[in-house]
């Protein structure tokens, strides 16, 4: 589908890209895992993860659910982050973690 837009467009169309890193049915190593291969593949110039909370731990899992998205290579794609990002240290904290916006 990412690849059709890209044809249908002009080269300054900026495509992006939201997943939810949590629910709807999905594991979080296969969203993870889905994610890493859209980073590697898929050219979009942006990625926003929808994370409820930038600061909630993954179920399941250890450490903070964003870590296991802002950790994988991004080949030159923008990384955002949502989720209860209310003031400016939360803002910190999503950049301290390595998001780009």
């Amino acid at each position: 589908i990412i690849t059709d837009i890209r044809k249908v467009t002009r080269k300054d169309f900026i495509l992006g890209l939201r997943v939810s890193a949590e629910r709807f049915g999905m594991e979080v190593p296969d969203i993870v895992e889905m994610t890493r291969i859209i980073l590697a593949e898929e050219p979009i110039d942006f990625l926003d993860i929808s994370a409820w909370d930038v600061r909630k731990k993954a179920e399941g899992q250890d450490g903070l659910l964003i870590d296991y998205f802002l950790k994988l290579p991004r080949n030159g794609v923008k990384v955002g982050l949502a989720g209860k990002i209310k003031n400016v240290q939360d803002v910190e904290h999503c950049i301290a973690h390595g998001a780009d916006f």
